[in-house]
């Protein structure tokens, strides 16, 4: 069984950022996890020995301020840097032709929650650099980004960035265990799996809380992804899997999986598979049939070699 190894990737704008990466002996191609927010790599480790099993090596690189890139004290967790949603599309684009070059493999990208968001970015900034990709736990167009991209640029200026969001907190991320009766905790949205939630909240490096800083650079990255400029730049030849648990609310419930298939179908991209997993939550790679969907996920990435 593969033990997770501590990797460094040096990004074409100068940053250092770490992660994590899950080799197997015989492998027929790369998959580069893009987490989401609050979290951190080594949180897929079930699901990177999996895909080891399967054939594939594993990478993954800790967001800015998040996992291995917090230092010790905790000073800088949730910290990003100005432009930092682009910059981590970057990163992972130098670790995709670096992994090309030096493997001389296929590369794949599985992505989840702000990840995937980055992943629609990566699709439309870098089209053609990979040609199969997950969307797990993605959003579509919200008219109400711009929105909330102006009311970022009004409040979040040099004093306040670093400090701890209010109000953007409240308007972004309020309102995920609405449809939740008799909420147990706050991220009850998270997973049915009361387990994984437990874990999540004891975890000093999850569901710490974002910064005014982090909402203003993801929402400004939010803006620019579901533009016709923007996905005028996809590669028609992309293979796309968009998946969801039907108790979502990032996804709105499921909702946004059709809503994404229908986009890239409009914008020449034609190769899209869904799936909705019934009674599942946000994350669907740790409740309970998360053997399901890392056998799906598997399967897709297959089909490409």
């Amino acid at each position: 069984m593969a033990q997770a190894e501590k990797i460094e990737l040096i990004s074409r704008n100068g940053d250092t950022l770490l992660g994590l990466s899950w080799k197997t002996n015989n492998s027929r191609a790369n998959v580069i996890i893009m987490e989401g927010m609050e979290e951190h790599c080594s949180r897929y480790d079930y699901f990177a020995q999996y895909l080891n099993k399967e054939g594939f090596d594993v990478y993954a690189l800790d967001t800015y301020g998040q996992g291995l890139n917090v230092k010790e004290d905790l000073s800088n967790i949730g910290i990003w840097p100005q432009d930092g949603f682009v910059k981590q599309v970057e990163a992972v684009d130098t670790l995709v032709l670096k992994l090309q070059e030096e493997t001389k493999k296929p590369v794949f990208l599985f992505s989840h929650s702000m990840g995937s968001f980055m992943c629609q970015d990566y699709l439309e900034r870098f089209a053609g650099h990979v040609n199969r990709v997950v969307l797990c736990g993605s959003g579509s167009k919200n008219p109400a980004v711009p929105m909330g991209y102006q009311l970022a640029r009004m409040i979040v200026n040099k004093k306040n960035r670093e400090k701890k969001a209010g109000l953007l907190n409240k308007l972004m991320f309020g309102n995920f265990n609405k449809k939740i009766k008799n909420p147990r905790t706050e991220f009850d949205w998270l997973s049915v799996n009361k387990e994984n939630v437990d874990k999540y909240i004891a975890d000093p490096l999850c569901g710490f809380g974002p910064r005014n800083g982090f909402c203003y650079e993801f929402v400004k990255g939010m803006n620019g992804i579901h533009k016709d400029k923007s996905l005028k730049k996809l590669n028609p030849h992309t293979f796309i899997f968009i998946i969801s648990g039907s108790d979502d609310p990032v996804t709105t419930y499921g909702k946004a999986v059709g809503k994404l298939k229908d986009m890239y179908h409009k914008y020449g991209v034609k190769n899209v598979e869904t799936k909705i997993y019934e009674g599942l939550r946000h994350e669907i790679l740790n409740e309970d049939r998360k053997d399901e969907v890392c056998e799906d996920v598997a399967n897709f990435f297959k089909k490409g070699l």
